[in-house]
């Protein structure tokens, strides 16, 4: 049975998180989880934010997790589609 980890993304998606939220990843994600990304209160995306979840998507398949999106906020896809990441990060609004 696949397990689901479901983790809420910042308000303010910054640089300053991006450490943290990295060990996070490392730290709550294992091999074969589906991991859900609640997104509906993202107000601001930065490029190393973005940069770092579009590794964490690019690299999953090959540690067969799968990523999904829950209500990515309006902000969070123009973001990505400004710096062309929307593709990588598999995201649809």
């Amino acid at each position: 049975m696949t397990a689901q980890t479901n983790i809420v993304l910042p308000e303010s998606m910054n640089i300053t998180r991006v450490f943290e939220f990295h060990q996070k990843l490392s730290e709550e994600i294992d091999s074969g989880d589906t991991v859900v990304f609640d997104a509906a209160g993202v107000e601001r995306a930065d490029t190393a934010f973005l940069q770092m979840l579009t590794a964490f998507c690019i690299d999953a398949p090959s540690r067969n997790i799968t990523v999904e999106w829950q209500q990515p906020s309006a902000s969070l896809v123009e973001s990505a589609e400004m710096l062309g990441l929307q593709e990588q990060l598999q995201l649809k609004q």
